[in-house]
């Protein structure tokens, strides 16, 4: 006779996610290394410009840790959570800079490593200079966040936003990975996937 709990319904329906975050997770782990000298970034745009006018619909964020056992304890929950924070604030201000808000260099001097910040400004990632207004139709991310200690993090993210770009209207989307990685100064992207579309 089995002793084994029976699994619940909501955990067969948060199965999935959480095998995708742990996969999300031991990839960013094993290529953090790799990428720490080689970041990427695939866009089309040129130098980055803040606009007057940036509107938008709110996130829709999904965060949970991956890569435990058996859950996490109360103190181990305590962290994640104080993490979650942090991590989803820096998607925010990334995605926030790529699409029309002001303080891009700031942003990138503080939330990137090296390597990765020089290979964004390399790429001119960003909109065009007449841009005058953005409305951002959908921001979503989901991010896996190591439980235990959390110490590195991956970040899917799709944007589709409209901006009038010399008096002219241009639809794009963005779908993104960012890998993150705690360190002293707080989380940094160390390495980043990003392709803009036009649509």
């Amino acid at each position: 006779m089995s002793t084994a709990a029976p699994i619940s319904r909501l955990g067969w329906r948060l199965l999935p996610a959480v095998v995708a975050g742990a996969a999300m997770v031991i990839a960013a782990s094993v290529a953090i290394q790799a990428l720490r000298s080689h970041p990427g970034l695939v866009s089309v745009g040129t130098d980055p410009a803040p606009v007057a006018a940036v509107a938008g619909q709110p996130w829709e964020m999904t965060v949970f840790p991956v890569g435990t056992r058996g859950g996490l304890s109360k103190p181990q929950r305590a962290r994640f959570k104080a993490q979650r924070t942090h991590v989803t604030k820096v998607v925010r201000k990334v995605f926030g800079v790529l699409t029309g808000s002001p303080g891009f260099e700031v942003t990138v001097k503080e939330h990137f490593s090296r390597d990765a910040a020089l290979s964004l400004m390399r790429t001119k990632a960003g909109l065009p200079e007449d841009t005058t207004r953005v409305d951002i139709r959908r921001r979503k991310a989901s991010i896996g966040i190591q439980g235990s200690p959390p110490r590195t993090a991956a970040a899917r993210v799709k944007v589709r936003a409209i901006a009038e770009v010399g008096g002219r209207e241009i639809a794009w989307s963005d779908r993104a990975t960012l890998w993150m990685e705690k360190t002293k100064r707080g989380w940094v992207v160390i390495a980043f996937d990003l392709k803009r579309d036009r649509l």
